[in-house]
């Protein structure tokens, strides 16, 4: 009898402490989102899937645990552009833009919006993407002026990127993201949809340049700019040429790598072999001492990859 009382209260014990567990670890989420100031999300196929689960260490790491990276997994590369239902729409668009008609990352910001409470913020980034440097919570400082900011196409020209966004979640915004979806599932470019609501700049070869032609309403409510240089730029690499061309320090905080997909895919092995291989870094670390290592390290291998 004392026997069986026992384990009972064995089990007992057991359950308790299974839920106090379980409760803590559901505050310490609760309290890590409460003190980021915006949910950072991105969107990964299984191409990249080891390089987000290092970027969302960095994140961690960097923010010291205040933020953490939501990652929306999109399958196989080739299974995700050949299944995609408005590939066969392109064909009617004399378009030869490979993402064109792609709605994949249209949708899955508009599910990350939908999932956080109103006006509250979003960081988007691409996965092809390296985490150089401290995230800068004072980058929230410019959304008091704007609904919504960029990386540049490139540096010093004035055209938007949707590698990198710093959004305000708010009723415009979604029903910028929502117009958009249904352009690109036309057969239209997400990128060349949103420049064009928004006025920025076209390249001459961009179909969507035509706004009128295209049908595309100018969302004139919407306040928009661009992210500083300090805190994210591109990089556009091409088959047989160096991984980084032009590139000003003190680095970024995010370096969106453009350009051929095979050679910017491995632009990220050899930046990710020589950081560990030579330096021991598999991610970027929060003390100031090993920033100033890392950042040493990173300038080093960004050149040899």
């Amino acid at each position: 009898m004392h026997f069986q009382n026992g384990k009972r209260r064995g089990r007992h014990v057991l359950y308790l402490s299974f839920v106090v567990i379980s409760i803590f670890l559901m505050y310490l989420t609760y309290i890590r989102r409460c003190s980021c100031p915006f949910t950072i999300a991105t969107f990964a196929t299984d191409r990249y899937t080891s390089h987000v689960n290092e970027l969302r260490k960095s994140v961690l790491s960097i923010t010291k645990r205040q933020c953490s990276l939501e990652v929306i997994h999109a399958g196989n590369e080739l299974d995700l552009s050949r299944n995609n239902p408005t590939r066969s729409k392109v064909r009617r668009i004399p378009y030869r833009n490979p993402f064109a008609g792609v709605d994949a990352k249209v949708k899955a910001i508009l599910g990350v919006l939908q999932g956080i409470p109103n006006e509250s913020l979003l960081l988007w980034t691409d996965a092809s993407v390296l985490l150089l440097n401290s995230i800068d919570f004072n980058i929230v400082l410019a959304l008091k002026q704007f609904d919504i900011l960029f990386i540049r196409e490139r540096r010093g020209i004035d055209r938007l990127n949707l590698g990198v966004i710093l959004m305000k979640n708010n009723h415009s915004i979604r029903k910028l993201f929502n117009e958009t979806l249904l352009f690109t599932q036309k057969g239209y470019w997400d990128q060349g949809i949103v420049s064009c609501a928004l006025g920025s700049k076209l390249g001459p070869k961009v179909l969507e340049k035509n706004c009128t032609n295209v049908g595309i309403r100018r969302h004139h409510e919407i306040l928009w700019s661009f992210l500083p240089d300090s805190f994210a730029q591109t990089t556009k690499v091409l088959v047989g040429a160096a991984c980084i061309k032009d590139f000003s320090e003190p680095s970024p905080t995010f370096l969106k790598f453009t350009g051929d997909k095979a050679r910017r895919f491995q632009c990220f092995k050899d930046f990710k072999k020589c950081m560990k291989v030579r330096y021991g870094f598999k991610y970027i670390r929060p003390s100031q001492r090993m920033r100033r290592l890392y950042a040493t390290a990173h300038a080093v291998c960004l050149k040899r990859a």
